[in-house]
């Protein structure tokens, strides 16, 4: 071998070098990131439901202004702190996405719960879409989306991270 073969190999395992040591970098610190921003995102969600049943109540039964006018504050505060959240996963590649289908794809999706029905035709069917799912670059899947399912004849629900890629919500 000639010293420009030998050189262009060692420039070639370098930049292998440099682009398994990012795609390790990213593994070790921006995924926990995601991840704990996803789950903050998630918590933030929740409240923002239930603060907004809570002033819905509240203002129903009229005469409890201050608690109602706290609430919407603290409603508006949590929906800021989620907008700069989810700016924040973008800023690192990080998009939430929901799938377009009404069926369940568990390669996108995981099944939190399931719902039993009598109706065939609603088998595999979204009841309830929980949670967004995150995916980074477009394409790399961060969190699947969680979702409700319906299930016809008793259908086992797999939950587990390892199930779902490979098994339907009823299998």
């Amino acid at each position: 071998m000639n010293t420009t073969t030998e050189r262009q190999m060692l420039v070639d395992l370098l930049k292998e070098c440099r682009t398994l040591r990012e795609h390790s970098h990213e593994r070790n610190l921006l995924f926990p990131l995601c991840r704990s921003l996803i789950g903050v995102a998630d918590r933030y969600r929740q409240d923002l439901g239930r603060l907004r049943g809570m002033l819905i109540g509240v203002v129903e039964r009229r005469g409890l202004d201050a608690v109602a006018l706290s609430l919407s504050h603290i409603c508006d505060n949590r929906r800021i702190d989620l907008l700069e959240i989810e700016a924040l996963l973008a800023t690192l590649g990080v998009e939430s996405f929901q799938t377009p289908s009404d069926l369940f794809d568990a390669a996108n999706q995981r099944c939190i719960k399931r719902i039993h029905t009598s109706i065939p035709a609603w088998h595999q069917r979204i009841a309830q879409r929980l949670m967004p799912g995150y995916r980074r670059h477009g394409d790399r899947l961060v969190r699947p989306e969680c979702v409700t399912v319906y299930v016809f004849n008793g259908s086992e629900c797999s939950s587990t991270s390892d199930a779902r890629r490979t098994k339907s919500c009823s299998e």
